[in-house]
């Protein structure tokens, strides 16, 4: 079988990931994953079932594999390929008409209602929709009228069993402070993640001299990135930011750290938080989508009230003790049933 695997580029994250680990467990399906190029690409260099086309989705471009199924991930390449006359199956990673909901004016109203039709009407011209969590589920049917299966992004906790559970080794290969108390947030810089509202929080704890003790490490890339960069100096808080940009050694960063947050607006099912759980590291949240199916399910993870700095900052004074007893849900094995399942393999 031959499955064309479609995204908008070859960009390191969690959506790149999620495309490697379909096809690393799927050794007898050849793939074709198309893209606009982009410096994730060369991930896929180990993996002889895959072949990469880097030069976008144009429809004869996606076409010449001879795919029997079309996957596609991002809204994009579905705008571009969905009058195709083969199946096509479409996995939504996060609603971002979401955004529309945290922006005022008669000009977001209009580009929400604008965005959601389009969508509806695109969802419609394929044969099936994947959301990957409950909140999109239920998003989907209430908002779009439309239904979808449910497959929660997998990954891989082996590379997790063999790091050492010693964080002063841990911190001490990574250069990191040993007498602090180091928060993680692994995340692309972009407005849906939420930096800004937890540099806001960070700055609370500043006022409330409560801040001497803490580190924040930063890792990923983005368009934020440097505005992120100038409310720190803004805030006066270079002293307990760091960033560290990205990095392929999360799992060393995870477990030399003491928590984990994500203050992300909304969410599709992330992938950073698994592995927060896959490295045990106590987590604080927002109880925004995707977070809240995952809080769900593992009732330890820490949940902020969307949006509040305060609380945030609150939940920020005091780590959470973690225990992860659903680990297997989040197995990549599991994932991977359910895709062949679609894909009728």
């Amino acid at each position: 079988m031959k499955i064309a695997l479609v995204i908008d580029k070859f960009v390191i994250g969690g959506g790149l990931e999620h495309i490697y680990q379909i096809c690393k467990n799927m050794q007898d399906v050849e793939f074709g994953i198309f893209g606009k190029d982009g410096d994730g690409k060369d991930k896929f260099n180990n993996l002889l079932n895959v072949k990469i086309f880097n030069k976008g989705y144009d429809k004869n471009y996606v076409m010449s594999f001879g795919a029997d199924i079309i996957h596609i991930h991002h809204l994009k390449p579905l705008l571009a390929l969905y009058t195709i006359n083969v199946k096509k199956i479409f996995t939504v990673h996060g609603i971002h008409l979401r955004k529309y909901d945290f922006i005022k004016g008669l000009k977001s109203k209009i580009f929400k209602f604008l965005r959601l039709n389009l969508e509806k009407y695109l969802y419609k011209k394929t044969e099936l929709i994947v959301t990957v969590s409950n909140d999109d589920q239920e998003y989907l049917k209430r908002h779009y009228g439309i239904n979808s299966y449910v497959i929660y992004n997998g990954i891989d906790f082996s590379p997790m069993e063999n790091l050492i559970n010693n964080k002063n080794i841990s911190r001490r290969d990574l250069l990191l402070p040993f007498n602090q108390v180091l928060y993680l947030t692994v995340a692309r810089f972009d407005f849906p993640k939420g930096y800004d509202i937890l540099v806001g929080a960070i700055r609370e704890l500043k006022y409330l001299n409560e801040i001497q003790d803490k580190i924040f490490i930063f890792v990923g890339d983005g368009p934020l990135l440097d505005e992120i960069k100038n409310l720190v100096i803004k805030y006066d808080l270079n002293d307990y930011v760091y960033f560290m940009g990205n990095r392929n050694n999360v799992y060393e960063i995870m477990n030399a750290c003491d928590c984990f947050v994500l203050p992300s607006r909304w969410e599709g099912f992330p992938i950073s938080l698994i592995e927060a759980i896959g490295c045990n590291l106590p987590i604080i949240a927002s109880d925004a989508s995707g977070n809240r199916t995952i809080h769900n399910m593992e009732k330890s993870v820490v949940l902020f009230k969307n949006l509040d700095i305060s609380d945030l900052c609150r939940k920020l004074l005091s780590i959470p003790i973690p225990n992860y007893v659903n680990k297997d849900i989040f197995c990549v094995s599991n994932m991977v049933l359910k895709l062949k399942k679609i894909y009728n393999i």
